[in-house]
């Protein structure tokens, strides 16, 4: 569906570098050193240096990299794992305090990830720590973190409409170092998808499993839930755009393909309403990174062939390998999030809850404490805002399908520089 061939060669070289085993490194030979530079600073930009510096290094290839790269990847690689250690030490009294309070944490993504499927704890670098609580868990959360020296930035009277939100973040200070809690009611934040998609809370609890972090006992999503998270995620979140996640997803292929009840995954991608989300999120990860998704399981989720083709033209793939993406270009890439939704009324309920999400999502998005200035965001800012992000992706697509017409004219050697 999606071919590398016209990828400048420093991002293919990068996709064959962070998939999982095995690589075809062969790219890597065609490198200068702006070619390295290239490779170094988008392998970085999306915190996939230490991914990257650890495959260089286990396939035996780190004295084909010049000195001053190599030596950069082995840095990145090496904060990685003392920040990943160090956030193990700091999480283990939060895990207790919780568990003292009464409350049972559900890890969720990196954390889980970085013990359970990428093969060294510093290839899942991460700045937070997310977490699934009841929302009824929330005052026995601030209980437990607050004689930790935890805080959140946000107003005592705030509390509940952030949660409500989608979030709330605790951290004992700004310094990068310092271990971030994120906790959620939900998979799905409030404004994101709760209008077309159906995902049932209750469920992922009972199915979650037990898992030991940091010394403690905590409960993972079950592994198929974890790959329907994965893809939400990177659809709900972030608009497709990222590569981080597509390789999350990868790996987990990967690790546990052989565990994964791929007919359980496809039947509540159906019943949660997001088959056409977790096809494509499930597509790139197989078309970029080679995940290990079967056909079967492709084809039992694809969408008609117009639709297929309509969201292959929509994909971005500069957005996709930039992980860095400035808030006006990810609003931008949700474009895609009204294509994958699977009913009209679905569509319109998704429109009309992102244009409009309420006064109580505005106060709390916007940090404002006028009730009359949070109806002048609800009704005119905010909706401008949307529209403007649509408005960017419109005219991206407009110049790329330009340039695609222009390249069926003119010779194309096999990859861009």
């Amino acid at each position: 569906m999606f071919s590398l061939t016209t990828l400048a060669l420093p991002d293919h070289a990068l996709l064959m570098a962070v998939r999982p085993p095995p690589h075809d490194l062969s790219s890597l030979h065609g490198l200068d050193g702006a070619g390295w530079a290239a490779l170094s600073a988008r392998a970085t930009s999306a915190n996939l240096a230490p991914l990257l510096f650890y495959t260089l290094r286990h396939e035996g290839m780190l004295d084909l990299v010049p000195a001053e790269v190599r030596q950069h990847l082995s840095e990145e690689y090496y904060a990685s794992v003392r920040r990943q250690l160090l956030f193990n030490a700091e999480l283990e009294p939060v895990l207790a305090a919780l568990h003292a309070h009464g409350v049972v944490p559900l890890l969720l993504k990196g954390v889980v990830l970085a013990e359970t499927t990428y093969p060294d704890v510093g290839l899942r670098p991460m700045t937070d720590i997310d977490i699934l609580v009841h929302a009824a868990d929330l005052p026995r959360v601030c209980e437990a973190l607050q004689p930790l020296g935890y805080h959140t930035t946000t107003a005592a009277a705030q509390l509940d409409d952030e949660f409500f939100n989608g979030e709330l973040s605790f951290a004992k200070g700004t310094h990068t170092e310092t271990l971030a809690l994120e906790f959620h009611q939900s998979l799905v934040h409030h404004w994101n998808f709760t209008a077309p998609l159906k995902v049932d809370s209750d469920a992922l609890w009972l199915r979650a499993q037990p898992l030991t972090v940091a010394n403690q006992p905590v409960v993972q999503l079950c592994i198929e839930d974890m790959l329907l998270h994965l893809c939400l995620h990177r659809a709900m979140h972030h608009g497709f755009t990222g590569l981080p996640g597509y390789v999350d997803i990868a790996w987990m292929a990967a690790a546990h393909g052989q565990h994964i009840q791929w007919e359980q995954l496809t039947a509540r991608a159906h019943a949660y309403q997001a088959q056409a989300i977790v096809f494509l999120a499930l597509q790139l990860a197989r078309d970029l990174l080679g995940a290990a998704v079967p056909d079967s399981t492709l084809q039992a989720l694809a969408p008609p062939p117009w639709r297929q083709h309509l969201l292959q033209r929509l994909v971005d793939l500069e957005l996709i390998l930039s992980v860095d993406v400035a808030p006006s270009q990810e609003d931008a890439g949700r474009v895609l999030n009204v294509a994958v939704i699977d009913s009209w009324p679905g569509i319109f309920n998704w429109v009309r809850q992102r244009l409009f999400p309420g006064v109580r999502w505005q106060k709390t998005n916007y940090a404002l404490d006028s009730t009359i200035h949070a109806y002048a965001y609800a009704l005119v800012v905010h909706p401008l805002r949307i529209v403007g992000g649509f408005m960017t992706r419109a005219a991206r697509l407009a110049l790329r399908n330009r340039s695609d017409v222009l390249r069926k004219y003119l010779p194309l050697s096999q990859f861009r520089s």
